[in-house]
């Protein structure tokens, strides 16, 4: 039997604010300075953000705030 590795979940903008408790400007200031992970543009009008990255991005920053 073979075993397919589950694809990358994708979060929508209301996704990634349940996680985030940022404004949609915040965010988009945060990623434009490179503070944020990216969005992937799937269309004119709608992006996503990677679960993986944006799991890892809050990590990090849970670690910033154990360190200080």
């Amino acid at each position: 039997m073979v075993t397919l590795p589950l694809p990358e979940r994708s979060l929508r903008l209301r996704d990634v604010q349940q996680l985030v408790p940022y404004s949609k400007m915040h965010l988009n200031r945060l990623e434009k300075r490179g503070e944020f992970p990216p969005r992937i543009r799937l269309g004119a009008r709608r992006v996503v953000w990677k679960l993986s990255e944006v799991m890892a991005w809050l990590d990090a920053k849970r670690t910033d705030q154990k360190a200080a």
